[in-house]
């Protein structure tokens, strides 16, 4: 239907993106759903552990070798996931704390193109995430 009425924006592939073109979320909750979304994913890959090393040529040392953690590159790789599990857990506490469902709600509604909440109920759980998230994230209305 979308696309029948010209809408072409990427926001119309996610749900929600589809809640924020319709108003039924602010442009600061959709903020930061799609970072939550970045992080969701990120955090997925983080816990499949280090990045599987590329083909080798035969040679030795070469990037066929998983990443040596004694190296630089190797310790920039650990920062990295570091980060990202400091970024979810933040992101977990905050939205634990906000009550009851709601880290429920708002994981379902950012993982992947997202779930519609269920009900209205719903819908007022996964804002009330979104704007505990922008919140911590320091998310302005634009």
């Amino acid at each position: 239907m979308a696309s029948l009425a010209q809408m072409a924006d990427k926001e119309w592939s996610t749900v929600a993106g589809i809640y924020f073109l319709s108003g039924k979320i602010s442009s600061t909750q959709y903020e930061a759903a799609r970072r939550f979304s970045t992080l969701l994913e990120a955090y997925a890959r983080t816990l499949q552990g280090p990045r599987q090393p590329y083909s080798s040529s035969g040679e030795k040392g070469s990037l066929g070798a998983p990443v040596d953690v004694d190296t630089s590159a190797g310790i920039d790789e650990a920062n990295r996931h570091i980060g990202i599990m400091q970024r979810y857990n933040d992101a977990h506490v905050v939205l634990t704390a906000s009550g009851y469902m709601i880290e429920a709600s708002v994981i379902s509604f950012c993982d992947g193109l997202g779930q519609t909440p269920t009900g209205f109920e719903g819908l007022l759980r996964t804002r009330k995430g979104l704007d505990a998230l922008a919140t911590l994230w320091k998310i302005v209305s634009k």
